[in-house]
């Protein structure tokens, strides 16, 4: 069974310039959550889901909750920042089936109340 042991974790990083309102105070800054799938075999889709899963939540505490419906642009924006961090995460991985199913995945909804 092929794991990848050198990497335990990843940081899910991003430059918030497209944040919420509530979370205008934190768009200068830079924000790290780390996601652990030191007990998944990415190297298998099963696992590569479960870490997509997981990079989905870290990146909906990055860029914040999701505005309200009636407003478009900040929607549209949130949706940008979700799916810049989730770019940038997979890519910072490295491997490959990661990448193959994140790509087959359907877009990011995050509901929230």
């Amino acid at each position: 069974m092929l794991r990848f042991i050198a990497y335990t974790s990843f940081v899910v990083a991003s430059l918030v310039t497209t944040a919420s309102a509530s979370n205008a105070a934190q768009t200068s800054s830079d924000q790290q959550i780390v996601v652990s799938y030191k007990d998944l075999d990415i190297s298998r889709p099963a696992g590569a889901e479960i870490l997509i899963a997981r990079m989905k939540v870290a990146a909906s505490k990055v860029c914040g909750p999701v505005p309200d419906i009636r407003q478009s642009e900040m929607r549209a924006a949130h949706r940008h920042c979700m799916a810049d961090v989730l770019d940038r995460a997979v890519a910072s991985m490295d491997a490959p089936i990661v990448g193959a199913v994140y790509r087959e995945s359907p877009p990011v909804v995050i509901a929230q109340n």
